[in-house]
């Protein structure tokens, strides 16, 4: 990636004796060999000569980190995992610079967000950014979306007063953000907190979602149009009426259907219900979840769904139900619809019946009337996980993804001048986390054990507000000028570069050193 002239002389010089003594066919291998070789010999020296830079990095006491990696298999981000884990976001488009709090005009959030085509927004600030109405994306025009949150310094970006909702759009990446749809006085609107209806290709990533009037997370159908190839990885959600929805209404229409979807690593506590919802159909999978304190239902499955529920762990609170029926799972069949499920390695805390047997974690109604294992058996539980698009997840087991989980969930990073990152968490998502851990509920302000904002009174966590100075990014490229002086030895390189040809921008390169 440094020094191209002396690395393209040294290609031509190889090609040039090549070609000058062997024959046609073995030229082609001989140079294609010579050419790796040489490219190698030439990163390697170059990167023992020259892997410092001469200006002080404001952020860090060490010195830049360089991109020596090279991916192939392009996913959203090289920690991708799941259905929607090749979505391609903004890549290749316009790199737009989040520089104000403010709720719209030029430099906001809203001013970004909303534009067409490819896109990549980046932050200059952190703070909150309070909506005065919802953000909506309505049609394929404003596809292709990456919001790169681990770009803005230190406290990073909360979204308060109002939700995100997107509509048929597809391709979208959204890391390391908060959503929290209270306005100033504490009181959410009754929508989700981000809603995304007739999309495909979605991933989210390190995301911190709390205070749904309804769910915290959705996916719906839309107009006619599917979701689908969708991924929430790494999520911490909490205090919201509901958990998440998997689909549109309990309908088995084709068109209705999310196709595939991965729900893995994530942190969900102090929800009312649907721990998710699968509603429609489409082949499904829970893996390595936490969920805690849940009111009623965890998972509900219906119509054609097709669930993998795998390796979560349950940690039921003072007011969860934990008997059968509406306090675990349930498996509900109506005339013409076939729902199946696998469910393997996922314990529940303090209810043994279901952990002998994860089969007995679920209720099964037959047109409404609960019916008694074992005869139903054969006919809605896999005796083998569904196969699913995308990346596999990675899996352990349900007690291993309790440290696993809450020591790497929510939006936790921030990325420095030199590449390296930060960590940092709002108070909020660490009482989150330790109401999880330790079984309290320190946020519930008398509402007797069960967390819902509606039920107590809320308040937003102290957010710094901080602001990258003007020589940051000075060429306003998404890429920090240290971070690109150190590994492409100039600011004239491209953000839609490819500089190591492995089909990461030059920018996503930088944005993905989060993932080391």
């Amino acid at each position: 990636m440094k020094k191209p002239q002396r690395l393209l002389m040294s290609i031509f010089l190889t090609y040039f004796l090549l070609i000058t003594f062997s024959s046609c066919q073995k030229d082609e291998d001989l140079f294609t060999q010579a050419i790796d070789e040489e490219i190698e010999e030439t990163v390697q020296e170059e990167n023992k000569d020259d892997n410092t830079v001469d200006e002080p990095d404001t952020d860090s006491d060490t010195d830049p980190i360089l991109d020596d990696e090279v991916s192939y298999g392009v996913l959203a981000f090289p920690s991708a995992e799941g259905a929607g884990a090749y979505a391609t976001g903004g890549r290749g488009g316009k790199v737009l610079v989040v520089t104000t709090l403010a709720d719209s005009g030029e430099g906001s959030f809203r001013w970004a967000v909303q534009q067409s085509g490819p896109r990549t927004i980046v932050f200059n600030v952190s703070g909150e950014i309070e909506l005065r109405s919802s953000i909506v994306l309505n049609g394929s025009e404003h596809s292709n979306l990456t919001i790169a949150g681990q770009t803005a310094p230190q406290g990073g970006i909360t979204i308060k007063g109002a939700p995100l909702q997107f509509y048929s759009v597809q391709n979208v990446v959204i890391r390391y953000l908060r959503v929290r749809p209270f306005n100033s006085q504490g009181a959410g609107e009754g929508n989700d907190a981000i809603t995304c209806m007739g999309c495909r290709y979605v991933i989210y990533d390190h995301l911190s979602v709390s205070g749904g009037g309804d769910e915290t997370i959705d996916f719906w159908h839309f107009g006619g149009s599917q979701s689908g190839n969708v991924t929430v990885q790494r999520v911490l959600t909490g205090e919201s009426q509901n958990g998440g929805l998997a689909g549109g209404e309990q309908n088995p229409d084709v068109w209705r259907t999310l196709t595939y979807f991965s729900s893995h690593h994530n942190l969900s506590i102090h929800g009312y219900n649907r721990m998710p919802s699968n509603a429609a159909g489409g082949t499904h999978e829970y893996v390595n979840n936490l969920i805690g304190n849940w009111k009623f239902k965890l998972i509900s499955a219906e119509c054609n769904a097709r669930v993998n529920q795998i390796n979560n762990y349950y940690r039921p609170g003072a007011t969860s139900n934990t008997s059968k029926g509406n306090g675990l799972n349930m498996l509900s069949v109506k005339s013409g619809h076939d729902v199946k499920v696998y469910a393997s390695g996922n314990y529940y805390e303090g209810m043994n019946f279901a952990n002998q047997d994860n089969r007995d974690g679920w209720t099964i109604t037959i047109n409404g009337q609960a019916v008694s294992p074992p005869n139903p058996w054969e006919s809605y539980f896999q005796s083998s996980p569904f196969s699913i698009e995308g990346v596999p997840v990675t899996v352990t087991s349900a007690s291993e993804a309790v440290n696993d989980v809450t020591g790497d969930v929510g939006a936790n990073k921030y990325l420095k001048a030199d590449g390296s990152y930060g960590t940092w968490q709002d108070d909020l998502d660490k009482e989150y986390i330790s109401d999880f851990l330790n079984d309290t509920y320190t946020n519930c302000k008398g509402c007797s054990g069960f967390v819902w904002y509606d039920g107590g009174s809320y308040a937003y966590p102290n957010i710094p507000t901080n602001q990258r100075s003007s020589d940051y990014d000075s060429d306003l490229d998404g890429m920090a000028d240290i971070w690109e002086m150190a590994n492409f030895g100039t600011l004239n390189t491209g953000a839609n570069d490819d500089a190591d040809q492995d089909g990461y921008t030059n920018l996503e390169e930088f944005l993905n050193m989060v993932d080391r």
